[in-house]
Parts: C-alpha cells; structure tokens; sequence
C-alpha cells in the first residue's frame, strides 16, 4: 500500500471509486478531481466509467490489487450501468445531481479513520435512484439543487465541499421516512441477497424496479397517470405498492393486467385498445426499445390475445403470430363473408359473442362448416324441389344437421346439413336410373299424385332401386331430373301396403 492510499481507507462494498478518487484528490489539496487525474496521467472519466485501463492504473498507484476496486467499479457511462454485479439503466441512476444523506456525511467525520476534513464519502446505493432513504437514520436522501457543473461532475469531495454550509440546515429540515419495499429488495439484490421475489429476481435489476415503479403508480394514481408532478414521497409510495404486488410472481402481473382488461371492457379505460395497459403500455411502446423488457412485453402481448381480437399481422408490443378470438367484424374481414350474413351464422350455431368475442377455432369451424354444409332453404335449391317437399325429406331423415347446438331461451337456431349429404342423396339417385327411353315416364311430382304415395316414399322406392324403370332428364335439376313410371310405383306400392297389412295381422293373431 502507497502513502497516498494510507491518507485514507477505501470503504470497499459501500463507496465507489470515484468518491475515494475524489477524497484522495481533496485530501492532496488538488481543485479538483481531474486535475488530480491530469497529474496521474489517467482520466477521471475512465475512474467513473469504470474503464479498466484506468481502474489499473489507479490500483497501481496505490500500490493496490486490482480486484481490490471491484466492488465499488460503476461500469458504463451512457445508456446501461453495472453496479454489484447488477444492471442498471440511466432512468434509475442518479449521478449528475449530488445526493446524499446530511447525518450520513456528518456522522463520517467522527466514525471513519483518514486524514480529517475527507473522511466523509460517497456511498454506492446512493445512486440508485430507487433508494430514496437512508435506512440509518430513516430520512430522506437530499439532492443538491442544481446538477454539478463541469470540471466538477462525478466529483464527490468537490461537491460535499459546495453543500457543507447547508449541511446543518438539511439536517434540522431532514424529512423523516422508512425505506419502501422496492428499496429494501434493491438494497438486499445489490448485496447478493434474496428476497423471496422469484420472479423479480428474473429480471434485470433495472426491468423490476420500472416494472414496480409503474405497476404502483398505475395502482395508486391510475394507469395513464402523470408522473410530472411526482416527487420521492409519490414514487416511494407507488414503489412499494408495486412490489408488494409484484413479489407474488408473473401469476400476480398477469391478474393486475386482467384487471386493467376488465376495466377497459368496461368503460373505465379511454385512448383504445392500445391504451387498455396505460403507462405500462405506453412506456414499453415507445419510450425504451431495451430487449431486457421483451420477457414483461411477451406477456402483456398474451393476455391481449386472450383479450382482444388480434390476429397475424397485428402488431401489439410486436408482431402477432396466432389469433385466439374475432369479432364478427374481424372474422367477417378476414373470410372475406358479409357482415350481416356471418352474424346470422354464429347465432345459428348458438354461439353468443361475450364481450363481442367469439373464439377463434369457434368461428374457422363455422366457415368451414358453411362451405361445406347448407342450410334448409340452400338444401331445397339444390334438390330442386318445393319448401314443402324439402321439409319432408329433411323431417324423414335423409339429412341430418351437421352438429347439435344447446338451444338458447329466445333463440332460433337454424341447422345446417352437411352438402355431401345432399350431393350423395342425387347422386345414387341418378345411378338408379337404367332408361334411356323416357317417352312413357312422368316426372316425380305427377307420378305421386297418380300413385297415392308420400314424396319421401317414392324416393326411399327409387333408392331401393324395385323400379324397373327409371329415367333421369339432363336437361333439368336436382331431383326435378327424376321420370319414374306411375302404374309401376302405384303397384309396388299396393304390394308394400299389403304386406304390411298382413304382417300387421300376424302379429296381432
């Protein structure tokens, strides 16, 4: 160890390298910390940023290990921070404005070894910005008013010496208050300690504690709440309650967003669907582009498809891949179905949309079906027959419905028959037919009048193929094609009857 570094201890694990720089800097008479740093042929800068090659240097002058400067090494100068082996952004270091505790830097002078006048010094968590009380001596932490001017920025011993004629006024004004939950969780992850917050401890440090931040304040001052007005107090208090919340888990996040859906469906959001999430939404959008935040946009993005009508193609916190529900509108756009017409067709499949949602798989099955399926009166215009007529096949069960619905009370649901029901009825009824001569038989609907039978017993006839003769006209459709001889079927007919007649009798006897 060098003179320089026995002037004054390192607080290793609780001061940064900066602060020891800049007291050492003081302690040497230097104006500052730079000039300091000029003198030592390194840059200050290099000591804030936490830059190795200036870290080493600085070590080597104090005839010191490296490894020794670790623990109190900021690493990053721009946009992203490690600090204890955790990762910080900018939004949650405090760095430019001096901030400190009064007791803190008062109490240093008489507890701390080092040369007098420097023994105060500028304590890691300080930076956080999610640590807004010293737990000590349960105050606030202060900050200086206006953000230190350059050549004295980042510089501790500097700073401290520009605010130790109001020090006594801070400390008689200090505002009495108890760390949050948030803080205490942050101070506990910056020292490697759980917390019992799994899935807080997921994420990066800084994901969790603006993920809580706005959880809280969403909770506590609505979720498109303005924070210009927010001081510690306001945060502090829309921290814990966001941790509170959080530390159960993503189960816990996922039932705070529902609940926000919830409100939304029920008139209490405003600004769209894209608002429904408010300033979670807002921020994630288009406020921080950071993939650490992907995991927290990954499920927002599911508990809107849950929610909304998004499909491929949508865009919500990023591209939508699958559809979970429609509306009527979107299903109609999608299968290119008129509105009217598609509404129509939910409602016959006894589906009755919640929230205007219909699922998904609900509605490709409805498309499909109507492609492949018709519906009474399409039924009739493929046979080619009259309503009555058709009624009576589909009442005497040559067609049954594609699938059975739970009717509801006030409802008319109308059944659709599959189509291959109706295209294989015709078909085996124009292989039945064996005649090309056709001069002598009549048309279906005359053929029964003059027969004395039921339609849909001269169709069950033709299809048990006992007519010898039976004829089908091209030129016409569906079943209107059909010419079958009248004396033939009527005497058929009078031989079916009387074998049931004398069946009948035997049975009875």
């Amino acid at each position: 160890m060098s003179r320089l570094a026995e002037l004054l201890p390192f607080h290793a694990g609780y001061e940064t390298v900066a602060s020891y720089f800049s007291r050492l800097a003081a302690a040497c008479g230097y104006e500052n910390a730079r000039a300091f740093a000029f003198h030592l042929q390194l840059q200050f800068q290099g000591i804030v940023a936490g830059r190795e090659k200036d870290l080493e240097t600085f070590a080597a002058v104090l005839d010191m290990p490296r490894s020794s400067l670790s623990a109190g090494a900021i690493i990053g100068d721009k946009y992203i921070y490690q600090i204890s082996g955790q990762v910080l952004s900018r939004h949650e270091m405090q760095r430019l404005r001096f901030r400190f505790c009064p007791f803190c830097v008062s109490e240093d002078e008489h507890r701390c070894g080092g040369r007098r006048g420097f023994r105060a010094y500028g304590r890691l968590h300080w930076h956080v910005s999610a640590i807004r009380t010293c737990k000590r001596h349960g105050v606030r932490l202060v900050s200086s008013a206006e953000l230190a001017r350059s050549p004295f920025q980042y510089d501790f011993a500097a700073n401290l010496a520009a605010e130790s004629c109001r020090i006594p006024r801070f400390m008689e004004s200090a505002e009495a208050a108890e760390p949050d939950n948030l803080q205490t969780y942050v101070e506990k992850r910056l020292k490697g300690v759980r917390a019992g917050a799994d899935w807080l401890d997921s994420l990066p440090l800084h994901v969790a504690i603006r993920l809580c931040e706005i959880v809280g304040a969403s909770l506590l001052h609505g979720n498109l709440f303005r924070s210009s007005g927010f001081g510690d107090r306001e945060w502090s208090a829309s921290s814990g309650a966001g941790y509170d919340l959080l530390k159960e888990g993503e189960p816990a996040f996922r039932q705070y967003l529902q609940a926000q859906v919830d409100d939304f469906h029920r008139g209490k959001g405003s600004g769209g669907e894209r608002s429904m999430f408010g300033r979670l939404y807002l921020t994630l959008a288009h406020q921080t582009t950071e993939t650490a935040f992907d995991p927290i946009r990954d499920i927002m993005r599911d508990v809107a498809i849950h929610n909304l009508p998004l499909g491929p193609g949508d865009e919500f916190l990023g591209l939508i891949t699958s559809r979970k529900f429609h509306t009527i509108h979107s299903a109609s756009k999608t299968y290119g179905i008129p509105f009217e017409r598609l509404k129509k067709l939910v409602l016959d499949a006894g589906l009755f949309p919640v929230r205007n949602l219909i699922e998904a798989q609900a509605v490709d099955r409805i498309v499909t079906e109507m492609a492949a399926t018709f519906n009474q009166k399409e039924v009739i215009t493929k046979l080619g027959v009259t309503r009555k007529l058709g009624r009576q096949l589909i009442n005497g069960g040559l067609f049954k419905p594609s699938f059975k619905v739970k009717q509801q009370p006030g409802a008319r649901i109308i059944p659709r028959y599959p189509a291959e029901q109706v295209t294989t009825l015709l078909a085996n009824l124009r292989a039945v037919a064996n005649c090309t001569d056709m001069s002598e038989l009549h048309d279906l609907h005359t053929s029964i009048k003059r027969c004395g039978c039921t339609f849909i017993e001269a169709i069950n006839l033709i299809r048990s193929e006992k007519l010898s003769k039976v004829g089908w006209d091209e030129s016409e459709i569906g079943l209107a094609a059909l010419r079958v001889d009248p004396i033939e079927m009527r005497l058929l007919m009078m031989r079916q009857n009387r074998s049931f007649r004398i069946g009948r009798a035997s049975a009875q006897w």
